[in-house]
């Protein structure tokens, strides 16, 4: 995630449409593997998305694991919204 080892936070900001919108889909699917996040999404959709265009080998994988057959009907839309939300740099300091 960090690109500067001497720093914590990245001085090449805002991120260029390249690394923002591979950082999107990295988001997306850290958020999707929550079982918060899918039962939310579970419940805010009526009806899943066809995984027919996706990969043979993901189809396979996600036709017989129902946690990665969620990850792939829902990776494009939420990696889609949060490549289109506004973004801010926050920063969290640990007292030890």
């Amino acid at each position: 995630m960090l690109d500067d080892p001497h720093w914590a936070l990245t001085p090449n900001w805002p991120l260029d449409s390249v690394q923002r919108h591979a950082l999107a889909w990295w988001m997306a699917a850290q958020r999707l593997r929550t079982t918060r996040q899918r039962k939310r999404l579970a419940y805010r959709q009526a009806e899943a998305p066809d995984i027919a265009g996706l990969p043979l080998e993901v189809q396979e994988l996600a036709e017989n694991n129902p946690h990665l057959r969620y990850i792939a009907e829902h990776i494009v839309t939420l990696a889609l919204t949060l490549e289109a939300r506004p973004w801010a740099l926050g920063s969290a300091t640990c007292a030890y």
